[in-house]
């Protein structure tokens, strides 16, 4: 309690003795999250290099880094696995509530693999929400299913040198259910809430033209 938001702390414990006191214990670092994000679309753009509330891990050489102010980068130096968080947000009222972003993996390395986890309280372990090793760049939206108000989703990637993780574009937003975007010329991309469905489901298309000749 009473700690700045955002903010890198390092902690320490001593033993008052009297007249002395103990050598202190092993210094614990830690950086507090924002005030939580309630306010739709949040988009990430990192732009001018700031990490705009995500946070990185404690205490490495190597980490989570920006490129060119806009895109989240990782190049691991030797076999490894880092993570880095995203604000907390508070999805109680957002409606199908949906997370999209761009990603690639270049790697000569086999095993190379960026993980997309999640945890609805600060309390829980992180889950997995999705895991790519497709070494090009993809789009990805994700339906989010998840109705807690204290909703971070995280990073993680596995690889070894010479290998390179990117995240950009990232945004969460309210999606009508069942969804038709058409991204890119030739592409049609459905998007059905929930996601994973949980029966069976059905999709009929009707009415669409086609402008090639």
């Amino acid at each position: 309690e009473n700690l700045y938001p955002y903010t890198r702390y390092s902690l320490f414990v001593k033993t008052n003795c009297g007249d002395t006191e103990s050598y202190p214990t092993d210094t614990i670092r830690f950086c507090t999250h924002c005030e939580e994000i309630a306010e739709f679309p949040y988009v990430a753009n990192f732009n001018g290099g700031d990490l705009s509330c995500w946070i990185t891990q404690e205490g490495r050489e190597n980490n989570w880094t920006i490129l060119n102010n806009s895109t989240l980068v990782y190049d691991p130096l030797d076999y490894d696995s880092v993570m880095i968080e995203s604000p907390i947000f508070n999805l109680v009222s957002l409606p199908h509530p949906t997370l999209s972003f761009g990603y690639s993996i270049t790697s000569n390395w086999f095993g190379a693999v960026l993980k997309v986890l999640y945890r609805e309280n600060q309390a829980n372990e992180w889950e997995l929400l999705r895991e790519y090793t497709t070494q090009t760049s993809v789009n990805e939206v994700i339906s989010l299913h998840h109705t807690s108000s204290n909703y971070q989703i995280a990073f993680q990637a596995i690889g070894a040198e010479p290998s390179d993780f990117y995240v950009n574009q990232l945004t969460i937003y309210s999606s009508p259910t069942g969804s038709l975007i058409a991204e890119e010329e030739n592409t049609l991309q459905t998007i059905l809430y929930p996601n994973p469905a949980l029966k069976e489901t059905t999709l009929q298309v009707e009415g669409l033209t086609s402008d090639a000749k």
